[in-house]
């Protein structure tokens, strides 16, 4: 586990660490970091970078430390002298799903996160030339180390996206087909690509509260040549159902959460999460679905979460369900799990809810 740094990167990146206000996402402060200190090379970023989030891995064992023990647990952490923390979830753990074994969530949080490719079209030598594996039954290229993949993203030849939200496009393939669709919450339209890629919806409309990040989705379509959708800047949880009229029958909705699913990848979110935003969350995706009742047409609303919390799953559908006399829920589950490898991607949890 030990690697070759030179001793002031432990410091440097401590530093860098403590004047982050986590007003915006780390790795955009940690670029514009790096903007600043052009004398860093590649190698020095990569170490500080590495050596940033093995920080916030560990933050909770390394609170209440002065600067000084902070480079000196850094350092022990990285060579494995001193143990990761062993509960990095232990202030949530009343709250996480009893779907989840909890005492897997260790080694999954402290373990470097793979990299998922979806291809448009299969290329065994193009992936496999530059270490991939690929995953015939999730049709995607899985990546344990470092790994390049600029080029063939530039070129439109897939996109990077973690395997529990391409498990869902693809377990509700069949109920997207020759329908109209709705991906309510699209985000940057990963999940909205792969339905346009695997299935073939009667129409598909991408919406989310942000514009910026719907020009992006934009883009996103542009590069990998697939038709466009329809696209809304609106807030569901504002009630603009009924200023909105919106015929579709299924309604994807991959809803705002905690994020607890992927702290793994952002454990900066887990430094600075409180419990008390789990209620904000759960209120709000209640709102959402109940929202999305109000459009007589749908008759399949596939509620997904990237959150541990059952408040955020289980919970939101159990009082959705007691509201709703006129819906079920036909099944639940987490998804991210890949057979046959010690790895998994996120625990992403989807519940289909049909209108009897």
């Amino acid at each position: 586990m030990t690697k070759s740094r030179h001793p002031r990167h432990y410091e440097i990146a401590v530093d860098i660490v403590k004047s982050y206000n986590g007003k915006s996402p780390f790795p955009d402060f940690l670029s514009e970091t790096f903007k600043n200190n052009k004398n860093w090379g590649s190698k020095d970023r990569r170490s500080y970078r590495e050596l940033c989030y093995l920080y916030f891995k560990n933050a909770r064992i390394l609170n209440n430390l002065n600067e000084t023990e902070l480079v000196t647990a850094l350092r022990q952490l990285d060579s494995g002298d001193l143990e990761l923390d062993p509960t990095p979830y232990e202030e949530f753990s009343e709250f996480i799903s009893p779907l989840i074994n909890s005492s897997e969530l260790k080694n999954w949080y402290h373990k470097q996160p793979p990299v998922f490719f979806f291809p448009w079209r299969y290329s065994s030598d193009e992936n496999a030339v530059l270490g991939g594996t690929y995953l015939s039954k999730d049709q995607t290229w899985l990546y344990t180390g470092a790994v390049d993949l600029q080029l063939p993203i530039q070129e439109g030849k897939g996109i990077i996206q973690d395997v529990a939200s391409t498990q869902v496009v693809q377990k509700y393939r069949s109920l997207f087909d020759n329908q109209r669709v709705w991906d309510c919450c699209a985000g940057a339209g990963g999940k909205a690509l792969i339905l346009s890629h695997i299935s073939t919806p009667k129409s598909l409309i991408c919406s989310d509260v942000r514009p910026s990040i719907l020009e992006n989705l934009k883009k996103r379509f542009f590069i990998n040549h697939k038709t466009l959708p329809e696209l809304k800047n609106v807030d569901i949880a504002k009630e603009f159902i009924q200023e909105e009229a919106i015929d579709v029958d299924v309604v994807l909705a991959d809803v705002p959460c905690s994020g607890s699913g992927t702290w793994r990848r952002n454990p900066e979110a887990l430094v600075n999460f409180q419990p008390e935003a789990i209620l904000q969350y759960s209120q709000r995706q209640q709102i959402i679905l109940q929202e999305l009742t109000k459009i007589e047409s749908v008759n399949y609303i596939v509620y997904c979460t990237c959150s541990l919390f059952s408040a955020e799953n289980e919970a939101v559908i159990e009082d959705f369900l007691l509201k709703n006399s006129d819906f079920k829920c036909l099944e639940s589950q987490f998804h991210g799990e890949i057979q046959g490898w010690e790895s998994r991607g996120d625990y992403l949890f989807s519940a289909l809810l049909k209108r009897n």
